[in-house]
């Protein structure tokens, strides 16, 4: 929680198919975005688009959890 305070990221990526719920857990209550390549597919950056998903989820797409 502390890392996360002082580094205060808007996005975290994970290569998984799943990340641990208490990771999710502090990233959501730190408002982070997160993506994972195991839901979300590849990832990709533009200056005018953000980040954008290959894959559909079955969730809100790139959400806070």
């Amino acid at each position: 929680p502390e890392l996360l305070k002082t580094i205060g990221p808007k996005v975290a990526i994970a290569s998984a198919d799943e990340i641990d719920s208490s990771t999710a857990a502090q990233l959501h209550q730190s408002k982070t975005q997160i993506f994972w390549t195991g839901r979300d597919g590849a990832l990709q950056w533009t200056p005018a688009a953000g980040f954008k998903t290959t894959l559909e989820s079955q969730e809100n797409q790139t959400s806070f959890l």
